[in-house]
């Protein structure tokens, strides 16, 4: 079954309301009409680079993905766009808020005092070109 650009849409805004559990994501799909299997959105969470709780003996274990270079850098250009709002980033990305801080604050970006603009590209350029 192939999954609908509008359902991906769906499953990828069940993250934040599921608490990253599948199952829930599922029910609160299914209560929007929408008939998507656990393993379908646990598939659209990990390519997305989302944290996934798999279950093991009754005991959460997380899994993800590490994040490419070329999607390091987009997210990394998304600091002077958004003005440092994770969340905006976050949703352009396809990444979580959490991912999108993580990347941010390993680049340096994060506690950075923001005086403007011209300030976040001129410290985004500086760590591009490292």
């Amino acid at each position: 079954m192939t999954i609908k650009f509008y359902e991906k849409e769906q499953v990828i805004e069940s993250y934040e309301l599921s608490n990253r559990n599948a199952t829930e994501a599922k029910r609160i799909l299914k209560e929007r009409g929408l008939e998507v299997s656990s393993s379908s959105i646990i598939k659209i969470w990990k390519d997305l680079g989302y944290l996934v709780y798999k279950s093991k003996g009754g005991k959460r274990e997380k899994t993800s993905k590490a994040i490419c270079e070329e999607d390091k850098q987009l997210i990394i250009k998304r600091y002077p766009m958004y003005n440092g709002s994770a969340d905006l980033a976050a949703k352009s990305t396809g990444y979580s808020r959490s991912t999108v801080r993580r990347v941010w604050k390993a680049a340096g970006l994060i506690g950075k005092i923001k005086t403007g603009p011209s300030d976040a590209y001129q410290s985004l350029e500086d760590i591009l070109e490292k």
